[in-house]
């Protein structure tokens, strides 16, 4: 070969290790916004669930919520393993080496496999031996996929008999202590040639496997590297219709000191350690409502206000405006102006450039942690949320609340934006602060200019509510004088009486669309009560106008009529209520001289 042949060569050589590159890249990107969008939903699905489980629901839903949330953690990690796989490829896989109880990952598999093998006449079998510690050290998320895909494979090659899983502490004098597992069953077992081929990147037994059982043949090749990454060994014992034993074991290293206080905080505890930031504000900024939902569910009952923005343009809107922020959570991927952008700007901000930003994204990658903390963001949340990590790290962020001169301070300079905006829930949170804060017991001015609030906004209420009561009895008649008509157009004289003093000759015409409107009447109606007693007045009398307006277009006088008094409250309650606002704001403004 010629020195120009050689050079060509080098170059040709080159440009295909450049176009390689290229590939990976892409490929890599292809990974990450998978995952991302696998995840979202997830991510729903785990919050919410953990959620539930933690509200007072009985059995049996509260069973098969459980089931849901462990399933769900479960797919999240299958998911994952698409990841996993082209992260080991490129050597970019963290297994952690911590402290958990076995019994947290038995209970798992005993939850999930344990009504799959019942409904296919297996007995599912644990036998741990006494000798084996409480807790263990390893990755409690990898040993789960591990186990879980060992056993996945025995359920579906066993079709009678059972299936067992064997832990015991192994230890040897050259090589250290480790913890052996042994997932056994009795199903069709494999050959030797079979076993020799186990292991392989998307490979299975048999080709015609695929076909009858379904898979992909990933999952022992992703846990051949996880027992290895947790310093094991995985090897298989099987002969033809004999069954199978699937034996690894995982060394146990040193607990890293602080790891076992993080994972033993039980998940009521953090959210109760949180009331000390009762009156600190976070604005949470994500595009996807379900998580905006999600995040609302877990700060319920701390006390934490909080601001929602949709995208990044949206959130400096907000910032622009307020002053009281104590933390930011931020979505990385958003329409209009992403995460990242939007932090840049906000650091820009002299106002905020301090305040803790916390990102949220559903890529792990390297790349988006560097990325994350170059834009000025203080931390990172990786989707599926888990609630723990949540409060760990809002208690990590938070300041210390205000004290109780500084948050009347701030709200007595929100009463006028409240009352213009409606907010009649935070008006009545503040009255009921005011009430039980013990520093107030001796004042007995701002008490009393307190309870005058509270006692106007539940005179509204009330009013608002019997006032609705009268209006749904015309309803009633109403909607039974439509029934008449529905079922005869030969009325007697009372009942002819009755339809006219209720509506016009026009309206009676039309029998079908008053039929639709009583329908709904009856859903609206719902809907108002339940403004109503969520304090959302302004919103139940839109409602209610738009009703009254229908009414009036439909000839229907005597649903008009009865509206009308829902609609004339608002005005006198809002000069009443100003006013008590301006008394309990004087006797603030005197307390805090």
């Amino acid at each position: 070969m010629t020195s120009n042949q050689a050079l060509k060569r080098i170059t040709q050589l080159e440009n295909e290790l450049a176009q390689c590159k290229i590939q990976e890249e892409k490929k890599n990107h292809f990974f990450a916004t998978t995952v991302h969008e696998l995840r979202t939903p997830l991510n729903a699905i785990v919050g919410l669930s953990s959620i539930l489980i933690d509200s007072d629901i009985k059995a049996p839903l509260s069973e098969y919520i459980s089931q849901i949330d462990i399933s769900s953690q479960l797919l999240t990690s299958l998911v994952n393993d698409i990841l996993d796989f082209s992260k080991i490829e490129a050597g970019k896989m963290k297994i952690e080496h911590i402290p958990f109880p076995i019994a947290s990952i038995t209970d798992k598999i005993k939850n999930l496999i344990g009504m799959q093998a019942e409904q296919k006449g297996l007995q599912l079998n644990f036998n741990i031996d006494k000798k084996l510690p409480t807790e263990i050290i390893g990755d409690p998320l990898r040993l789960t996929q591990i186990l879980l895909n060992l056993t996945s494979n025995a359920l579906k090659f066993t079709p009678k008999g059972n299936i067992t899983i064997s832990i015991e502490p192994l230890q040897t004098k050259s090589d250290g202590n480790f913890i052996k597992f042994c997932v056994s069953d009795t199903g069709i077992g494999l050959t030797q040639e079979q076993t020799s081929r186990l292991f392989q990147d998307f490979t299975q037994a048999d080709n015609s496997i695929s076909r009858q059982y379904g898979g992909t043949g990933l999952g022992l090749t992703i846990s051949k590297k996880f027992v290895e990454f947790m310093g094991g060994t995985i090897r298989v014992e099987s002969k033809p219709n004999k069954g199978a034993n699937f034996i690894f074991t995982i060394e146990q290293k040193d607990i890293v000191e602080g790891t076992e206080i993080f994972y033993k905080q039980r998940r009521g505890e953090l959210k109760k350690d949180l009331l000390k930031y009762k009156n600190a504000h976070i604005l949470l900024v994500d595009d996807d409502t379900i998580n905006q939902s999600l995040i609302v569910a877990l700060l319920k009952g701390t006390g934490i206000e909080i601001s929602k923005a949709n995208n990044g343009q949206e959130a400096l809107d907000i910032i622009d405006k307020n002053d009281t922020i104590n933390l930011i959570l931020m979505d990385i991927n958003m329409p209009i102006m992403g995460g990242l952008e939007a932090t840049r700007t906000i650091r820009h901000n002299t106002k905020y450039s301090d305040t803790p930003i916390i990102a949220f994204s559903g890529d792990s990658d390297d790349a988006t942690i560097a990325e994350a903390k170059e834009s000025g963001m203080n931390d990172l949340l990786f989707k599926p949320i888990v609630a723990e990590d949540f409060y760990l790290i809002l208690k990590k962020y938070l300041q210390t609340k205000q004290t109780t001169k500084q948050r009347y301070t701030e709200s007595a300079k929100k009463f006028d934006t409240w009352l213009k905006d409606y907010k009649y829930q935070k008006i009545l949170a503040l009255t009921i602060s005011i009430k039980q804060d013990s520093e107030n017991k001796n004042n007995v001015k701002l008490l009393q200019s307190a309870a005058l609030v509270e006692h106007t906004i539940e005179k509204y209420k009330n009013l608002f509510l019997v006032l609705i009561k009268n209006y749904t009895k015309t309803v009633q008649s109403y909607k039974q004088c439509v029934y008449t008509l529905e079922k005869s157009q030969n009325l007697t004289i009372a009942q002819d009486e009755r339809l006219h003093s209720l509506m016009d000759d026009k309206s009676i015409k039309n029998i079908d669309t008053l039929a639709l409107f009583v329908k709904r009447l009856e859903n609206t109606t719902e809907e108002i009560v339940a403004l109503v007693e969520m304090l959302e007045f302004n919103q139940a009398t839109v409602l209610a106008n738009s009703l009254q307006k229908e009414a009036a277009a439909l000839f229907v006088h005597a649903i008009v009529k009865s509206i009308s008094p829902i609609l004339g409250i608002e005005a006198t309650q809002l000069k009443q209520l100003k006013i008590n606002l301006h008394i309990l704001k004087d006797e603030i403004e005197k307390m805090l001289k």
